[in-house]
C-alpha cells in the first residue's frame, strides 16, 4: 500500500484554504465538546491538507475543518502535507469520514476504560468541561442508564409473601466439638462454614435479600 503523506509539519490557520467542497457541519455540541478537548489535551490529529492548486494559499484542507474553524488566524496547526490530486482530494473528502462512521462501538469496554479515566491531574477550569464532554460520549455511546420507574411500568403487580422467620438466635462454640455434639442433639448436619439452620430442618432454600426460595437442584 502506498503511503501517500509526503510530510508532517505545521502551518498557520490563515495559510490553509477551506475546502469549498465540504459537505460536513458542525453543530455548536461537535464545536464545544472539541474546544474542550484541545484546551485540555491539545491536538493529538493533524489536519490533513494538499498543496493549493489555486495558488490562493499555502494549503488546501481535505480533512479537518472543525479544528480550521475554532483555531485562530497565527494558531499553529498539525498538519499532514498529502501526494494526491485535487480529484483524489475530493475522494477522500467524500469518504474519509463517513467510512470513520461505520464503525462499531462496545457499551461495556467504554464503560470500564470511563471508570479508569482520572481528570483530577487537568487544570481546575478544564475539569468541569472535560467531565461534561466525556458525559456527553457515555450518553451516546455508553451503557444505557434505565430508570427503574420507567423500566417497571406496565409490569404486572405480585403479591411478595414475607418468609422471613419469626425468632432468631445466635448459638456460639468454643470448640468444633461442641458444634459436632450440637449437629447431634438437633439431628441436622452442621459444618464450621455453616451460615444458618432452620430448626425444626426445612427443604433446602436460597435466600435471597430478606426472602427465601425454595432451591432449583436441576
Amino acid at each position: 500500500m502506498r503511503n501517500r503523506i509526503s510530510k508532517h509539519t505545521t502551518a498557520k490557520k490563515k495559510e490553509i484554504r477551506p475546502n469549498p467542497n465540504n459537505w460536513r457541519t458542525h453543530p455548536q455540541a461537535q464545536t464545544d465538546s472539541l474546544i474542550s478537548l484541545i484546551k485540555s489535551i491539545g491536538y493529538v490529529d493533524e489536519l490533513l491538507v494538499i498543496d493549493d492548486p489555486t495558488g490562493e494559499c499555502k494549503y488546501l484542507l481535505v480533512d479537518g475543518e472543525a479544528r480550521w474553524t475554532i483555531a485562530d488566524d497565527n494558531d499553529d496547526l498539525p498538519v499532514s502535507v498529502l501526494d494526491i490530486t485535487e480529484e483524489e482530494a475530493n475522494i477522500v473528502l467524500a469518504t474519509f469520514d463517513p467510512i470513520s462512521s461505520f464503525a462499531g462501538s462496545e457499551a461495556s469496554k467504554l464503560d470500564e476504560l470511563m471508570k479508569n479515566i482520572d481528570i483530577k491531574s487537568l487544570e481546575d477550569d478544564m475539569q468541569k468541561e472535560m467531565a461534561k464532554l466525556l458525559n456527553r460520549v457515555d450518553n451516546n455511546y455508553g451503557i444505557p442508564q434505565l430508570e427503574a420507574e420507567e423500566e417497571w411500568e406496565g409490569m404486572p403487580e405480585y403479591e411478595n409473601e414475607d418468609l422471613e422467620s419469626k425468632y432468631k438466635v445466635i448459638v456460639h462454640f468454643d470448640t468444633e466439638e461442641d458444634l459436632e455434639n450440637f449437629a447431634h442433639l438437633i439431628d441436622q448436619p452442621l459444618t464450621t462454614k455453616t451460615k444458618y439452620i432452620y430448626y425444626p430442618a426445612q427443604e433446602k432454600q436460597k435466600i435471597v435479600g430478606e426472602q427465601r426460595f425454595a432451591a432449583d437442584d436441576k
